[in-house]
């Protein structure tokens, strides 16, 4: 054995691939052993099942090309007969289409995952409810001002004074209808159109809108509200209707009654909000549950201001008419100044 481990004394030089020194027989060949002893076990081992999968591949792909010349044989042996129906082309002209097939560039497939589309922008992802027509806007404008043409005039209408009375109890139009807590209740809806109450519900929906990264929605939305506030004073100061005086108010009063700030107000703003919800929303049916939900409180405010007595119908229906215009407008304007400037 010392006679054997003598014989690997001498260096034969580094390795050209781990550049490690390789121990030598007299005749120049690498022992198998020292060559484990050398590099490890683990290694050589890794290298073998590298091996054996390469050898595996030329396999199947002799295997493959094997069988694809058989078949062309075989295709070529078969009378024109015996071919399928649907190759009814000339044999040349098989072979050129599918040499110029061959001859195209292969293009990878791209997916989804590996290679998105472009960001869609705000304007296909709102739904089709936030996006109205242009009729719609104006047919509510012109009937907005044909009222406000009639009230302005000093002109009452019948339902007006039909309509307070039903919901007050019958032979005392001091009282309203409903239990003490309902008439609470109906207090609390309305302070949701008051300016406090939409204040607040304004200021969170823009900061919302600021911090996901929509600003201009949320410039727009301020920009809204405000200048329906302005709006809304200024007509109620052109016009002048008086409140009713045919019952009592169960809320106080310091301004006129046409239009009604209040239903015009939470018209403009919880539209606003539930169209750029839609904007800026990827799914359509959150933005028409916004909307749905904006309806709800823009009908129960409307409500609330005939059941406290301080509003003719009329006005209520004004208000409607006018933010439901005003909202549609400005939402659609702002919707296309934030779509131009959404960066690409």
């Amino acid at each position: 054995m010392a006679a054997r481990g003598a014989r690997w004394r001498h260096l034969r030089g580094p390795c050209p691939q781990c550049r490690r020194a390789l121990f030598a027989q007299q005749g120049g060949a690498v022992d198998r052993f020292r060559q484990l002893a050398q590099f490890g076990a683990s290694r050589l081992l890794h290298r073998r099942r590298r091996d054996i999968e390469a050898a595996r591949q030329a396999a199947r792909a002799c295997y493959i090309r094997r069988r694809s010349r058989a078949s062309r044989r075989l295709a070529e042996l078969q009378p024109a007969a015996a071919r399928a129906p649907c190759d009814r082309r000339p044999r040349q002209e098989t072979l050129s289409v599918s040499r110029e097939r061959q001859e195209l560039p292969m293009k990878p497939a791209s997916t989804s995952r590996d290679m998105p589309g472009p960001r869609p922008s705000l304007a296909s992802r709102a739904p089709s409810l936030l996006q109205p027509h242009l009729a719609l806007p104006i047919l509510a404008a012109l009937a907005f001002l044909a009222l406000a043409a009639v009230i302005s005039t000093g002109h009452h209408f019948g339902f007006d004074r039909t309509l307070i009375l039903l919901l007050r109890e019958p032979g005392d139009p001091t009282t309203p209808l409903g239990p003490a807590w309902l008439q609470e209740a109906v207090r609390d809806m309305t302070a949701l159109g008051s300016f406090v109450g939409l204040f607040f519900m304004t200021t969170a929906a823009a900061l919302a809108l600021w911090l996901c990264g929509h600003r201009p929605l949320a410039i727009g939305l301020v920009i809204s509200v405000l200048s329906a506030l302005v709006v809304s004073n200024g007509l109620k100061i052109a016009i002048g209707r008086d409140r009713p005086d045919i019952v009592t108010h169960e809320a106080l009063t310091f301004t006129a009654s046409f239009p009604s700030g209040h239903a015009f107000l939470s018209t403009v703003t919880m539209l606003s909000i539930a169209g750029f919800i839609g904007l800026s929303s990827k799914r359509a049916d959150i933005a028409r549950l916004c909307l749905v939900l904006a309806w709800v409180m823009i009908v129960l405010i409307g409500l609330s201001r005939l059941y406290l007595g301080v509003h003719w119908p009329t006005d209520v229906l004004g208000g409607w008419l006018l933010g439901v215009a005003w909202a549609s407008l400005v939402t659609a304007w702002i919707g296309r100044w934030a779509a131009s400037s959404e960066p690409a």
